[in-house]
């Protein structure tokens, strides 16, 4: 995945296990640069999944999150807790408002970092 100007965009690169990763500073600008890339003729990604409504873990966090695919079959889930959970589900609704098809997730839900 091409990237842009990283300081402009809340991204910072690490090395981790010997790879360049890029991480993104909230999880509205890894999901809004993911979307993007695609409508900029690049291969950027689709919303695949997403949870149904925002969640409260066991611990009284607010959880929310969204899967993403790109064109090359990558798969990328977008996680959020706290007010930056109520963010994502607020842009994740506003991104998918063209496309109603979209399998949503719910139920009990215990993100794995909260399972003991």
């Amino acid at each position: 995945m091409g990237f842009m100007n990283i300081k402009s965009h809340g991204l910072r690169e690490v090395e981790w296990d010997g790879e360049k990763q890029v991480l993104y500073n909230n999880s509205i600008l890894a999901l809004r640069e993911l979307l993007t890339l695609r409508e900029e003729g690049g291969k950027g990604g689709r919303i695949t999944r997403l949870s149904s409504k925002i969640h409260i873990t066991r611990d009284a966090l607010k959880y929310y999150f969204v899967e993403v695919t790109d064109d090359a079959g990558s798969l990328y889930v977008i996680e959020a807790y706290g007010q930056d959970a109520i963010e994502l589900h607020e842009e994740t609704m506003k991104a998918g408002e063209g496309s109603r098809n979209i399998p949503s997730v719910s139920g009990v839900f215990s993100p794995i970092s909260h399972l003991a």
